[in-house]
């Protein structure tokens, strides 16, 4: 019984609200409606921050190959050579430039893999030279 009139009572008070007043009939309030933006010239493009400058490199970038024992990496352009085990740094390449890595295998070696390769296909690892880029070719014994 106690329900039945808690009830009632809450519909009864629902029920006045919805319109029946003295001061008039109630207002409908519409949700606002979305306006596109005008068209207009499109933003503008987002650019990069620069790179971090590398002390005593200026806008030249450095890129270390590290190499295990059995094996040797060449680059493309010919930058240099680095055989292992040996951790070779390349300095004084602008930043952008682009070199492929070529990983060769000692006689009763395999190449097994790169390490921190963006572009790795088989022996070959393609990098763009940045402030600093590190690169590590991984040989295993057959």
């Amino acid at each position: 019984m106690t329900l039945r009139i808690f009830l009632l009572t809450l519909i009864s008070v629902i029920l006045a609200g919805c319109g029946s007043s003295s001061k008039g009939p109630s207002k409908i309030v519409n949700p606002p409606t979305f306006v596109p933006p005008s068209s207009g010239p499109p933003p503008p493009p987002v650019t990069p921050p620069p790179a971090p400058r590398v002390p005593g490199l200026g806008n030249k970038g450095k890129l270390t190959v590290q190499v295990e024992s059995g094996g040797v990496v060449t680059t493309t352009p010919d930058i240099g050579t680095c055989g292992g085990p040996a951790d070779c740094d390349f300095t004084g390449q602008d930043r952008g430039t682009t070199v492929t890595l070529n990983a060769v295998p000692n006689e009763g070696w395999e190449f097994e893999e790169w390490d921190n390769c963006p572009g790795p296909s088989g022996m070959q690892c393609v990098v763009v030279i940045e402030a600093l880029t590190w690169v590590k070719a991984e040989f295993d014994p057959l």
